[in-house]
């Protein structure tokens, strides 16, 4: 395929064009599907708000805007750049922007583990097939947040590294502090790509220094070297952001916190899930082809895949990052004969390839790729603007029910359930502050544990309502809360849609309300009139 570098409309018609565009084609397929949540994720929401209180303002918050519980709280604005470019991004050409924009950072993070992969395949096609086998728990995360850029700055990465590991071509290790200053200012999944640059040196040290006994004064040990200096480069270079190295080990104390362990992206991988399943079988494949290799692998090759996996399955939110090791691992070993029965047969091993030729023209080739390059894209941008899945999002979206709060003015205090708080943050801001919402990192361990028990358990829940003296309840339906506070009758039922339910206190402040709009539940819940705790 190296004949097709040749010039831009080579590049264009190219195999290697034929399986980006496939790939940002999935990953607009899964989200317009609904098996990833798209701009129905309740963060997108305030990561927008955000983005677009920092373009109005020219500053980054110093304190909490979006919360009446943590008004004016230190919050740290660690993903600031991801949100000022979404907002942009919404600015220039609104939700079907933001849905294209994720379907190209996703896919394009699932291409640079493909092009890892197919630097010892050598076959484009058949490595985009394989970055398939493995990328159903990746695609999942698909939404609007700054996760995806992680991902795709952790396949850079070891595409850096690899190039001074496998191609000896260590110059390009220099890039890595300037891909730091980016990341660092875009996700906290920079402190990710820093572990793994330590762990790939140490790794690589041990590899070189210990078993295979290379002279540290030799070539071996120049490389070593270069590794230890740019890690030390890119530590450095953590430190271009808003909040200097203060900010360093930020995502861990984040990562150490109790409360995540309640929201599922950051939960041990639930294998009742078919995409947590599918993850199990991935990593069987995964292990199947390292067995099946020709030479053994080494001891990086084992180390890291196993390492990255195990923090997956500790945290689903780890487990893209190991999807993408182990794409580009599997495709290391299946050139050097992993199962060679099974990738002769799918026309995966090279030296076949070679023995027979290309079996088309080249230029029907050309042709063809061009025309599944034309044929996916534009599905890609026209599904995009699909007016059925933007109904179907606005169908998602509690409009109906932040529009009953301004029209009917609800005063007072709000409570609200975590996931909630984006979509009221969008809605209802600045006219209204939330309870909380997904920042869980400004809100702490306590706050966070306390609400989701009292919603989601019905632990203590008058108590927190007093606590805070709660005007008025924005619950889910099928919480716990919303039917004890229903039955308990000091709290009023105003609004019954069909996923929340809106429950005022009774008295004056919001009297008038209650007299016009308390209603029964549609589920036929017995109410009661009385207070009853």
């Amino acid at each position: 395929m190296t004949r097709l570098r040749q010039n831009p409309i080579a590049v264009l018609v190219s195999a290697e064009m034929v399986s980006f565009v496939t790939l940002i084609f999935i990953c607009q397929l899964v989200m317009q599907t609904g098996i990833a949540p798209g701009l129905a994720d309740p963060d997108y929401q305030w990561h927008l708000k955000a983005g677009e209180l920092i373009a109005a303002t020219g500053a980054l918050p110093t304190g909490d805007p979006f919360s009446w519980t943590f008004e004016g709280q230190p919050w740290v604005l660690h993903e600031w750049l991801f949100q000022l470019l979404l907002y942009g991004v919404y600015s220039l050409g609104g939700e079907p922007a933001v849905l294209f924009m994720t379907a190209l950072v996703g896919g394009a993070a699932l291409f640079v583990a493909a092009r890892l992969a197919d630097r010892f395949i050598q076959r484009p096609l058949a490595s985009c097939l394989l970055t398939l086998f493995f990328c159903v728990i990746l695609v999942s995360f698909m939404a609007p947040r700054p996760h995806l850029f992680s991902y795709l700055f952790f396949g850079v990465q070891l595409g850096l590294l690899w190039r001074a590991r496998y191609e000896t071509k260590q110059g390009g290790l220099f890039l890595l502090p300037v891909l730091m200053v980016v990341w660092v200012n875009l996700h906290g999944g920079y402190f990710v790509g820093l572990a793994f640059l330590f762990a790939f040196a140490a790794s690589e040290s041990l590899r070189l220094l210990l078993v295979e006994r290379v002279a540290p004064t030799g070539p071996g040990g120049g490389y070593l070297a270069r590794l230890w200096i740019v890690l030390l480069l890119t530590l450095a270079a953590s430190g271009v952001n808003p909040y200097g190295f203060g900010h360093l080990l930020y995502p861990l104390t984040v990562m150490q916190m109790e409360a995540i362990s309640t929201i599922s992206e950051w939960a041990t991988l639930n294998f009742s899930d078919l995409k947590n399943l599918s993850f199990v079988v991935a990593f069987m494949g995964f292990v199947a082809l390292m067995v099946g290799r020709r030479d053994k692998p080494d001891l990086t090759e084992i180390l890291l895949p196993l390492v990255t996996v195990a923090a997956g399955i500790a945290s689903a939110r780890n487990a893209p990052f190991a999807v993408v090791i182990m794409v580009a691992y599997a495709g290391r070993f299946i050139g050097d004969g992993a199962l060679l029965p099974l990738a002769s047969a799918f026309g995966l091993d090279r030296r076949s390839a070679e023995s027979q030729g290309d079996s088309l023209n080249p230029r029907i080739e050309r042709l063809l790729n061009g025309l599944i390059v034309v044929l996916l894209a534009g599905y890609a941008i026209g599904a995009s603007n699909s007016a059925q899945y933007f109904s179907r999002i606005a169908a998602f979206r509690p409009t109906e029910l932040t529009d009953f709060i301004k029209q009917q003015d609800l005063q007072g205090r709000m409570m609200n359930e975590y996931g909630l708080g984006g979509h009221l943050i969008r809605d209802l801001y600045p006219e209204r502050k939330v309870f909380i919402d997904g920042r869980a990192d400004l809100y702490g361990d306590s706050f966070v544990l306390a609400n989701h028990r009292a919603t989601k358990q019905g632990e203590n829940w008058r108590r927190h309502l007093d606590d805070w003296q709660i005007d008025y309840a924005v619950v889910q339906k099928q919480d716990a809360i919303a039917k004890l506070l229903y039955e308990a009758g000091d709290f009023a039922l105003v609004f019954d849609g069909k996923i929340y339910e809106i429950y005022v206190r009774r008295g004056d402040k919001n009297g008038a309300v209650i007299q016009r709009f308390e209603t029964t539940r549609t589920d036929g819940t017995p109410g009661n009139q009385g207070v009853k705790e």
